[in-house]
């Protein structure tokens, strides 16, 4: 790998170039879940409402190009004192955690 003069790209200049055959870059959403546990695209998460009956839904945080905005389920992704999230995976590691909801 050849080094030259930083310019602030980290994986341009410390990272193999074909780095993308070996990771997955994740967009910060800027939320967390109940657990203080930072929120991504492509992560899996449990939402529970705390209705009555209590509902749970389990789905993959997804970018909507169309609205700019980080959505669940198609639902913009907003948190309420109604329902709690977590993270429990994530589309790369934890694809099983889905076959049920397909």
């Amino acid at each position: 790998m050849t080094v030259g003069p930083y310019d602030g790209d980290f994986i341009k200049w410390h990272a193999p170039s074909n780095w993308r055959d070996h990771y997955e870059v994740m967009q910060f959403t800027g939320l967390m879940d109940k657990n203080r546990i930072e929120v991504y695209e492509g992560d899996i998460v449990k939402f529970l409402y705390n209705s009555t009956p209590q509902e749970e839904h389990i789905g993959v945080v997804e970018w909507n190009e169309r609205d700019c905005a980080f959505t669940f389920a198609k639902l913009f992704l907003e948190p309420t004192p109604r329902m709690t999230m977590e993270v429990i995976g994530n589309i790369y590691e934890n694809p099983e955690l889905l076959k049920d909801k397909e």
